[in-house]
């Protein structure tokens, strides 16, 4: 599974593009706008969120620290927007389905925000940040005749077919390549992390209830 593949299979399993993100060290702007490419959330228009004095200008700005407008998120979620406002403009209703999940979505999105906000949180799941590691490998770059190339690789990895590998022709590149091939395998491994910590949350079942599209890359 490669990055790209793991980002689509993380929003099938019930990750918003903020936890996706969160799990990868990027924006959740990017990840929508990578979703939207491919057809599983749809493009939206910004409207002028002045205007609507119920959503409070923490959830706004801190969406925006995102890369993401109101209207992606409430998008993302498969929420109607104008609902989203309505409900965000209180605190939550626990006997109104709708307040329930659009609550729950902004808690898990933002969680600090959230319990300033409203004081009080309505989960308690949050999705893993990726964090760069140091590597500690020994790494082995050799020319390969065969396609006239430097490969770089993980010393004690060579065996594995799906091993991390760096092919170019300098071999300062081939190592680049390597550790970029490393960075994404830990960022695919991250998202894999959030979407088991979903499944055993208290989230599952709301999870489990969203519907997307298949992609087929």
């Amino acid at each position: 599974m490669n990055l790209t593949e793991a980002i689509y299979w993380g929003k099938i399993r019930g990750l918003s593009e903020i936890e996706i993100a969160r799990a990868i060290s990027w924006k959740a702007g990017t990840v929508y706008e990578l979703l939207n490419r491919y057809g599983v959330v749809d493009h939206v228009e910004k409207r002028n969120m002045t205007s609507l004095p119920h959503i409070s200008n923490v959830i706004i700005q801190t969406l925006e620290k995102h890369g993401l407008s109101f209207e992606k998120w409430a998008n993302g979620w498969e929420f109607d927007l104008n609902e989203s406002i309505e409900q965000l403009g209180w605190t939550v209703n626990t006997q109104n389905p709708i307040s329930m999940a659009v609550h729950r979505a902004l808690n898990r999105d933002m969680p600090d925000e959230y319990l300033k906000i409203y004081r009080e949180e309505v989960t308690s799941f949050k999705s893993p940040a990726y964090t760069r590691k140091i590597d500690r490998h020994t790494y082995s770059t050799e020319w390969d005749p065969d396609i006239n190339k430097y490969k770089c690789k993980v010393v004690g990895w060579e065996s594995g077919s799906d091993a991390p590998i760096g092919i170019d022709y300098k071999p300062e590149r081939a190592m680049d390549a390597l550790l970029k091939a490393l960075k994404q395998e830990r960022q695919v491994q991250s998202i894999q992390k959030a979407v088991t910590m979903l499944a055993e949350s208290d989230c599952c079942q709301i999870a489990a209830q969203k519907t997307h599209v298949n992609p087929e890359i």
